[in-house]
């Protein structure tokens, strides 16, 4: 995705003042971030098998995403797991735990958007060899998991706003790993984190605000081929809340005939490919699923 953007870098106004955003919302406010940091770093110097898992909604899907694009470029041996496994409270699952994920035999599991009642399947990780972290927003009080969260709404953290969505989360993640390998262009995936935010429900206020406008900013100029074929078949050429809602309404994955799991790894593939036909071909099968979906509840409502 980086050595197709420069044309559309050079053209494209940077959509925060990167010093203020950096001064008010400072990443390495959020608790744990420095620790956790160097073991991601380790992990990725090293070669070691990482993991993302994650739960099938849109907030989680723009996070892997976004970490994916991120770690790829840094060559990373990385891989994403979409738990079918699914239940209210978000859990790391045990299952999951002693079935695909040993198989997989990773060195590290990052946790995004869920895991945080998950002591027993964390405790279980460690037992494997497995070390576990932890990426998300869901309030929790949990002291074996204190130390391997980043999360603006644990006990002792600093960070000043506590309203991000995972994605949210995950960028400033992104922001950090940013900083410490000096990719220049880490707001480049502030379209997929506006994405996330706008489609979780968190109140748009704060840094929020601030993602959500800036996404706006730079979704006309954006890079994402997975996020440029949607448009086009959305036909958007206004950037508004509304037009962000189609969007979000194409991408939530669905339970049909493929199966819900196998959608939302589908979009991950949208988002992360490299390949702009791959990328339409993909968008137009997510809007027909979409619209076969609507024209289903305008059927059953008018039954």
């Amino acid at each position: 995705m980086f050595k197709h953007s420069e044309k559309i870098e050079k053209q494209n106004s940077i959509p925060f003042k990167i010093d203020s955003y950096y001064k008010n919302y400072n990443p390495y406010l959020l608790k744990n971030m420095s620790e956790l940091l160097k073991r991601i770093i380790s992990s990725i110097n090293n070669r070691e098998k990482i993991i993302l898992y994650s739960y099938p909604d849109v907030d989680c899907i723009t996070s892997v995403s976004m970490l994916l694009l991120v770690m790829r470029y840094l060559n990373a041996d990385v891989e994403h797991f979409i738990t079918s496994n699914i239940d209210c409270n978000k859990c790391l699952n045990y299952d999951d735990v002693l079935g695909h994920l040993k198989f997989l035999n990773p060195d590290l599991i990052l946790c995004i958007g869920c895991g945080n009642n998950s002591s027993i399947e964390v405790e279980l990780c460690n037992r494997m060899g497995i070390d576990v972290i932890i990426i998300g927003n869901q309030y929790f009080d949990d002291t074996v998991l204190n130390d391997i969260s980043i999360n603006p709404s644990q006990k002792g953290c600093e960070y000043p706003f506590k309203e991000l969505s995972c994605s949210g989360v995950v960028f400033k993640l992104i922001q950090t790993l940013s900083n410490c390998y000096k990719i220049k262009y880490f707001y480049r995936y502030v379209d997929l984190a506006m994405l996330g935010t706008l489609s979780c429900g968190v109140k748009l206020t704060g840094e929020n605000r601030l993602i959500l406008d800036a996404g706006m900013k730079y979704l006309k100029h954006t890079n994402n081929y997975g996020i440029r074929a949607l448009m086009k078949i959305h036909n958007i050429i206004d950037i508004n809340i509304d037009n962000l809602f189609k969007l979000i309404d194409t991408i939530k994955p669905t339970m049909n005939a493929v199966g819900l799991i196998d959608n939302a790894r589908i979009i991950i593939e949208l988002f992360t490919t490299s390949n702009y036909f791959r990328a339409e071909q993909i968008a137009k099968y997510l809007y027909t699923e979409a619209h076969k979906i609507k024209n289903e509840n305008i059927f059953v409502r008018g039954s």
